[in-house]
């Protein structure tokens, strides 16, 4: 497989909420496999807008076009992943860690047999996450790394994240970072995040990152920044 196919990869692509409305003009890029990519923009620049194309997440009437593939095939929604910004919302907080393991693994219609084993606890230990501890007893980083490793449970290809490590502290969120960093490798996943955090994104990118940028015609691009 060509370096250029692997991974998420963009060939121009054009984006209208309506005819008459163009939001992103001629978007290129390429975020590799293995590694942590990189989204940045100030506030209401499309951060949120592009990860909802990602996920084919448009509303009705929007026009899109351009080629998007992963991995060298188009891309499906079912093999993208989004880890929200709020992760309560994905974990039950009065359940134990190997609890929610067990309960992502759970199929659409579970039968009345016992929850399913998670093959995730030797990685959590690496963090020092005890998998009999109640959710509510973790810290903001811990909670964080659970929600990424529940989030993996399914197939994917595509995990896309929403501002990780905006709660957290510095020693939390380098955690958190190494977490995905190490998950990346060993899943073979194509990791996109979106951060304002300058001092991250230039420890865990792979030498550039991707920052949308406007003209005076609020028409957005995506430009790739060397670091």
């Amino acid at each position: 497989m060509s370096v250029l196919t692997q991974g998420l990869y963009i060939q121009h692509m054009d984006f209208a909420f309506s005819a008459d409305k163009p939001f992103f003009k001629n978007v290129s890029l390429h975020c590799l496999p293995d590694k942590l990519n990189f989204l940045r923009g100030q506030n209401g620049s499309g951060k949120s807008t592009f990860f909802n194309i990602l996920q084919k997440n448009i509303p009705q009437g929007a026009q899109l076009t351009g080629d998007f593939t992963i991995d060298g095939q188009k891309i499906k929604s079912e093999y993208i992943t989004i880890v929200v910004q709020d992760v309560d919302e994905m974990l039950a907080n009065q359940f134990s860690v190997q609890q929610n393991l067990q309960c992502a693994n759970l199929s659409r219609y579970p039968g009345l047999h016992s929850l399913p084993k998670s093959t995730n606890m030797s990685f959590l230990q690496e963090f020092n996450i005890d998998c009999n501890k109640q959710v509510d007893q973790l810290s903001g980083g811990q909670k964080q790394i659970l929600a990424i490793v529940i989030a993996s449970q399914k197939p994917t290809k595509l995990l896309l994240l929403d501002e990780p490590t905006a709660a957290l502290d510095p020693k939390n969120a380098h955690m958190v970072m190494q977490c995905l960093q190490k998950l990346a490798q060993e899943l073979d996943l194509t990791v996109l995040i979106i951060s304002h955090d300058k001092e991250l994104v230039a420890t865990y990118a792979p030498g550039y990152y991707f920052e949308i940028t406007q003209d005076n015609n609020h028409m957005r691009t995506i430009e790739k920044v060397i670091l």
